[in-house]
């Protein structure tokens, strides 16, 4: 973003939007995506489960990695954004509904991709979580869970919905 900083728009600024019907085949239920900067896509299901498409169009399937997710309703892998440094540090968070309890049911993760398109989640620490005393417990009684992750000047933003009981 630094190399951008002193940029200055002169001319039209022109909007090209593309489609791209094979660019992930065979996947139900996805919820988000994120980039890297090299180009792989990190790709959430609401199962848990998370794609690694990369550049040539392969991809690595990964499950398991956010323990027992609730998908009941309009939870589940919610969401996932890369983290502003993502070129150097190949950081990713994501918003996940695997918590025990209504109170603390939604937390969020940071995870580590490899450049074998493994995935290294740390369970222990979550960014957000009550539980650990990471942040306040993000409700998940009902529905509208949200789950919308973003950075603006290096800070994370997390949208929790309204969880059906506000």
């Amino acid at each position: 973003l630094a190399e951008f900083q002193d940029a200055v728009l002169d001319g039209e600024l022109v909007t090209v939007q593309t489609a791209d019907a094979q660019y992930l085949t065979g996947a139900s239920n996805v919820t988000d995506i994120a980039f890297h900067s090299d180009g792989r896509a990190v790709v959430t299901l609401k199962n848990g489960t998370v794609l690694i498409r990369r550049t040539d169009g392969t991809r690595n399937m990964l499950t398991g990695l956010f323990g027992q997710v609730d998908t009941e309703s309009e939870k589940g892998l919610l969401g996932v954004v890369a983290h502003p440094d993502v070129a150097a540090n190949n950081t990713f968070f994501f918003y996940v509904s695997n918590g025990t309890g209504d109170d603390d049911k939604h937390r969020v993760y940071r995870g580590v991709l490899a450049t074998d398109d493994t995935l290294m989640v740390d369970m222990t620490n979550p960014v957000v979580a009550a539980s650990v005393g990471t942040g306040p417990g993000l409700r998940g009684p009902a529905n509208h869970d949200g789950g919308g992750l973003f950075i603006h000047e290096n800070q994370l933003y997390v949208g929790v919905g309204d969880t059906g009981s506000n």
